[in-house]
């Protein structure tokens, strides 16, 4: 997380997703970055930022990244919160509906704790099949 901004104003999170060894998705797709409080154990958490690919470009190779970039308020980062970066690659085929939610075979998620460190800098998130 780099940029910061005055209050009422945001801040930019900066991540990568790295796609498993020989895992491309094929188009079409959507790549649905999340930021969530994790804050409360007793809760569910909540989405304080998203941001959603339709087809991303991918660079050539066996195992391709995509950057991202999501703003999120600064009022998400006051006081004692804790913040974490999940992912979710959905693919689809023409006329297909998909709950937003549904994790299905086949999807490529995150699947580990990606914390939001202020001045940490770039996010890794490495993805698996479902």
């Amino acid at each position: 997380m780099n940029d910061t901004g005055r209050a009422g104003e945001t801040v930019i999170v900066r991540g990568r997703v790295t796609f498993p060894l020989g895992a491309r998705p094929v188009p079409p797709y959507t790549v649905v970055v999340r930021v969530e409080d994790v804050s409360r154990a007793d809760a569910p958490s909540t989405i304080v930022g998203e941001s959603r690919l339709e087809n991303p470009t991918l660079p050539p190779g066996p195992q391709p990244e995509l950057d991202f970039a999501l703003a999120v308020p600064t009022a998400a980062l006051s006081g004692p919160v804790r913040l974490n970066v999940r992912v979710h690659v959905r693919s689809s085929r023409p006329g297909e509906r998909r709950r937003d939610e549904a994790i299905e075979i086949g999807d490529l998620v995150s699947t580990r704790s990606h914390p939001v460190v202020p001045g940490e800098g770039l996010i890794r998130v490495p993805l698996q099949r479902v």
